[in-house]
């Protein structure tokens, strides 16, 4: 609230003093949903394999929207430790990135709160 609050009184996106807000880790640390398994669904639309293919089809357009429970229990990986590894790991490097980026001054914080489903790039 107080990003937004100062936005609209006209600070810059960048100099906005909270960088950690709920919309950071939604766009950013869970693109796609949690652990971030956008890129596991256009992974699986490469794939040769039928299943995950149609798996991988079928859960785009949700994954867009940040909804990703089609690839959490149709991979499965729920119980999966080869994907619960990426699954816990890469929302960890995505914000460690993303931290990086933006104390750098390479991208803004975040000033708006729309609602997580959202496509990330029109929620940004």
């Amino acid at each position: 609230m107080q990003n937004m609050e100062l936005f609209q009184a006209g600070t810059s996106a960048y100099d906005l003093p909270n960088i950690f807000t709920e919309q950071f880790f939604q766009w950013y640390a869970q693109m796609g949903g949690t652990g971030s398994t956008l890129a596991l669904v256009v992974l699986f639309i490469r794939s040769k394999v039928i299943y995950l293919k149609s798996l991988g089809k079928l859960s785009f357009i949700p994954g867009l929207f940040n909804i990703n429970e089609p690839m959490i229990f149709g991979a499965p990986i729920v119980m999966n430790p080869i994907l619960a590894v990426p699954f816990i790991l890469a929302p960890m490097v995505n914000t460690v990135v993303v931290y990086l980026f933006t104390i750098s001054g390479l991208i803004p914080r975040m000033m708006v709160k729309p609602p997580f489903t959202i496509p990330a790039p029109l929620g940004r």
